[in-house]
């Protein structure tokens, strides 16, 4: 991708997270949830090819990458929030080799170009379902990293299914790191969540933090 393309993907997601984070009652409009489910399930396709086209596996995996280096002790159990068609799964998995690795996403058919990635894959403990991120079909407390790349964060349910203790992981592969710190920053006061990082990687950054440890809500 050259500069001038880098520039734009990296303009356009800046505004997207700018206006996800600022307006999180806008992520559970109804007609949202449809529009986001329909440009997706279009995309699914055609995901694979879009995100290479995007620029190198180092640029875009580079802040999953930077993100999951922060994640201690290795995980047991792992979420995937938003899934695609895998491409943070699986580098998840590789990163995490021992871990029970569950990936949801809202497009069945993203779920169903996955779950055929996993059957021709010897990729081990990998599993897929369709949900939406906002209404998670687990207990609180099962999960030891619950993430998402860049999509929409849903941080209230994020955390509630996060085992105290946990580590929690946002991350865009593009992104302009000064022009979104202080909305990020604005939206995680009040989730109870400790030690909040937000740390440039590649063209993009990571976002981690970790919910303390104690009772569950």
């Amino acid at each position: 991708m050259n500069s001038f393309k880098k520039f734009l993907a990296k303009t356009t997601a800046t505004q997207l997270i700018r206006v996800s984070f600022s307006r999180p009652a806008l992520l559970e409009n109804p007609a949202f949830l449809i529009l986001m489910n329909r440009v997706f399930s279009a995309m699914a396709p055609s995901y694979d090819r879009l995100w290479q086209r995007m620029g190198t596996e180092a640029e875009v995996l580079g802040p999953l990458e930077a993100g999951l280096s922060r994640v201690a002790p290795p995980p047991d159990w792992v979420l995937d929030l938003a899934c695609g068609t895998g491409l943070a799964t699986f580098h998840v998995h590789g990163s995490f080799l021992k871990a029970q690795v569950v990936a949801a996403d809202l497009s069945e058919r993203m779920v169903r170009i996955l779950r055929q990635k996993l059957e021709e894959s010897d990729a081990g403990p990998l599993h897929a379902l369709c949900c939406h991120s906002g209404a998670l079909p687990f207990g609180a407390g099962c999960f030891d990293l619950v993430l998402t790349q860049n999509a929409p964060p849903y941080l209230e349910e994020m955390v509630r299914v996060l085992r105290p203790g946990g580590s929690l992981l946002l991350a865009y592969s593009f992104v302009v790191p000064g022009a979104v710190h202080g909305v990020i920053r604005k939206r995680f006061t009040g989730v109870g969540l400790e030690d909040l990082e937000i740390a440039a990687a590649g063209h993009g950054i990571a976002v981690t933090a970790r919910r303390p440890r104690g009772e569950l809500r």
